[in-house]
């Protein structure tokens, strides 16, 4: 007899949510607890292993589910072999391509008929990391001589393991895991992992130093197994019943935070909440750095929770943050607010946020149902405009990129409604950062259900009153699907909307909203206006390659692009499209932006459905350049213009008008239902009337502009 010594190595990078390729249905566990599955049907092999701590039984080549172990300590996971056949079985040699695990057994290992044999590999501090290490067990099995099988692990550092299914008196081990949460969370060490498993947890849990939580393992009774990230079935599920005022039922309130605090794989919410519960309250208290990552989590206050006071199922608030703060594919609702409503905010009224990064990324955010006058109500909304002290962001990175959808309210009251709403106010600095509006599917102030229902904004940006070192920040609009001030099966009655609204009383800001689908939208008499884009004094504005159109069809004024400025700003309007709807009138393009401001429409589509109106309407005559547009008035209204220069602009209708040149009088540019550009020769002179700009290198489809041979393309859409 032979003694052996079984060693697997793990050499992969630590990925808690990247683990095996191959999940397993829990629902089949249970079915294949037994060993003597068909044991004597003829050709089947002699040899059955099981893997006790997965309850499940091996097949030859399988991949296991991913089960956690520890990086620096030892963890046993417990197999069996046995025969299933009247022959004996000799298992002759065991060997692995790796050398962490540690099995000692005696060789051979001879099992007669139904005999079976248990052997334990323990894993040595493989390191931190998600790893596979390939099992080969030789044996006289005539049908499978060579049986293997791959073991997957998740290497994790100081792991505390909690079961709501666990006996009261467990130590948080491997085998015996905690029932309490928050016993897990007190015995777990600085940079700790808790594997959390399925079942409910009441209180509210709160979390002052870096660990990380992950509720994508479920506990057997006997080991842990990863399952899908999109399978919320068993996923643990955090509430606290009986949250007080500005109580939570996750409270991050680490101070100095040098590494990572980290909630992964989750259901989280907040029932019967008094005033200003949240579900998650990120509460840093002083000198914050590390990181905070929220992933994978339902985080919601359902409808008719929160009923006094605000409701948000993500708060963030207080001190100064220097490191980052990561929210990314999660499901995130806000609920009830007697006074504000908000999926995700971050407000505070002493606000210091200096080299610091906030992304949002792959969620779907709804701001819950807002339902008091005079409110202010958002999917996002970052604000600081509660305190007369000094309020700074700076070297700040803000990135909203990827959502499925970012909502405002389901609003009954007369209030301002939100998708996104940024505001650095009242004695705020907002330098030398960057907000990104990227690549989201729908953004929207939420559906109106009621008559007289408040001012509606799909983004909107706003900052007033800061002092004079407020410099180079950037403003990044593209990408979007579809950008609404409210959703289109609305049945209610706003007052005024305005899809994306941004005011600056701070000249050295830049936006630029690019390669967006921008809709202003409502039908109903008595709205005031309906504007898809207003830009108010920024020091650069870019608006290039957008589909913009606002459809007013019975109300009072529709604009495309309101423009304001006065402090020796530059606005560029290139290759859009803007339609206005509306019978009582409204301009396509409203330049309120005075001298010496300069002002360049080049290469735009720009339609107009109502008579009393101008397609481009400039209230000042110095430094305007309109060039290379399609003009499409209702009644040869094309633009108001006492100077300037402005040639080369196409219309569809005959004119004297001594600056609308190369008139195209032919029928009107042919679109399919989403205002792009069909392949329709009618839209052939759309091709090659453009102009050369700089910058502007393709299309709002990412295509190349034509242009190597002098003709460049009006509009943003090119076939």
């Amino acid at each position: 007899m032979s003694r052996f010594f079984w060693v697997v190595t793990f050499v992969s990078v630590f990925l808690t949510t990247n683990c095996s390729t191959d999940f397993h249905d829990l629902a089949d566990h249970d079915k294949k607890t037994q060993l003597n599955e068909d044991p004597d049907n003829t050709g089947n092999p002699s040899i059955l292993i099981r893997a006790d701590y997965l309850s499940e039984v091996i097949t030859n080549n399988s991949t296991l589910p991913t089960t956690p172990v520890s990086a620096t300590g030892s963890t046993e996971l417990l197999f069996q072999i046995k025969n299933t056949k009247d022959s004996i079985l000799t298992i002759n040699n065991i060997t692995t391509d790796s050398s962490s695990f540690l099995c000692m057994e005696d060789l051979p290992i001879t099992l007669e008929h139904d005999m079976e044999h248990q052997f334990t590999l323990k894993v040595n501090s493989p390191g931190s990391g998600n790893t596979q290490a390939k099992i080969i067990i030789e044996s006289n099995d005539p049908e499978i001589p060579t049986f293997q099988f791959t073991v997957d692990i998740n290497a994790l550092t100081s792991p505390v393991y909690v079961s709501a299914a666990a006996p009261a008196n467990g130590n948080g081990t491997y085998s015996n895991p905690y029932k309490s949460l928050n016993d897990a969370i007190n015995s777990a060490n600085q940079d700790g992992t808790i594997v959390l498993g399925s079942g409910s947890y009441n209180g509210c849990f709160e979390i002052d130093k870096p660990i990380k939580l992950l509720g994508h393992f479920r506990f057997n009774g006997e080991g842990w197994k990863i399952v899908p990230e999109d399978q919320t079935d068993g996923r643990p599920v955090l509430h606290n019943n009986s949250a007080a005022a500005s109580d939570s039922t996750v409270c991050i309130t680490a101070t100095t935070l040098s590494s990572e605090i980290s909630l992964t794989s989750l259901n989280i919410y907040t029932p019967n909440a008094s005033a200003d519960a949240s579900t998650v309250l990120i509460d840093s208290g002083t000198t914050s750095s590390g990181a905070i990552n929220i992933r994978n989590c339902n985080i919601s206050n359902p409808y008719g929770y929160n009923s006094t006071g605000s409701s948000a199922a993500i708060r963030l608030t207080n001190g100064t943050q220097s490191g980052t703060v990561s929210i990314t594919d999660s499901f995130i609702q806000g609920g009830d607010g007697s006074t504000n409503a908000w999926g995700i905010c971050f407000n505070d009224d002493s606000l210091s946020l200096n080299g610091f990064s906030f992304t949002i990324k792959r969620n779907d955010i709804a701001a819950g149902k807002g339902n008091t006058p005079n409110k202010e109500n958002a999917g996002i909304e970052i604000s600081s405009i509660n305190s007369p002290s000094t309020n700074i962001i700076t070297n700040t990175t803000i990135d909203i990129s990827d959502n499925e959808r970012i909502c405002g309210p389901a609003q009954s009251t007369n209030s301002n409604d939100h998708g996104i709403y940024i505001k650095p106010l009242r004695n705020s600095t907002f330098s030398n950062s960057k907000l990104y509006i990227q690549n989201n599917g729908i953004i929207s102030a939420g559906p109106v259900i009621t008559t007289n229902a408040g001012y509606k904004y799909g983004i909107r940006f706003r900052s007033t009153n800061m002092p004079t070192n407020t410099s180079g920040s950037v403003i990044i609009i593209q990408n979007n699907e579809m950008i609404r001030s409210h959703n289109a099966d609305s049945t209610g009655q706003p007052l005024n909307i305005t899809t994306v609204f941004t005011y600056s009383t701070d000249t050295d800001i830049s936006v630029k909203i690019y390669n967006n689908h921008i809709i202003a939208e409502t039908f109903h008499s008595d709205v005031s206006r309906a504007t898809a884009i207003s830009c108010d004094n920024f020091k650069n504005f870019e608006c290039i390659n957008n589909i913009i159109t606002s459809e007013l069809s019975s109300g009072n004024a529709s604009r495309g692009l309101y423009l304001a400025g006065g402090n020796n700003n530059v606005a560029n309007v290139y290759n859009n499209l803007i339609y206005v709807l509306g019978v009582n009138g409204g301009d396509a393009i409203f330049d309120y932006y005075q001298s010496p401001d300069s002002v360049n429409i080049k290469n735009n589509i720009i339609m107009l459905n109502n008579h009393l109106n101008y397609c481009i309407f400039s209230y000042s005559s110095n430094n305007r350049f309109i060039q290379n547009n399609y003009l499409h008035p209702h009644n040869n209204y094309f633009y108001q213009l006492n100077s300037g220069t402005s040639y080369n602009n196409i219309s569809s209708f005959e004119t004297d008008f001594s600056n609308c040149v190369n008139n195209f009088t032919g029928s009107s540019p042919i679109f399919d239902s989403n205002w792009r550009l069909t392949s329709d020769p009618a839209n052939s002179f759309l091709k090659t009337d453009g102009t050369s700009i700089s910058g502007v290198a393709s299309d709002i489809d990412g295509n190349p502009r034509p242009g190597s041979d002098g003709a460049y393309a009006v509009g943003p859409y090119e076939y």
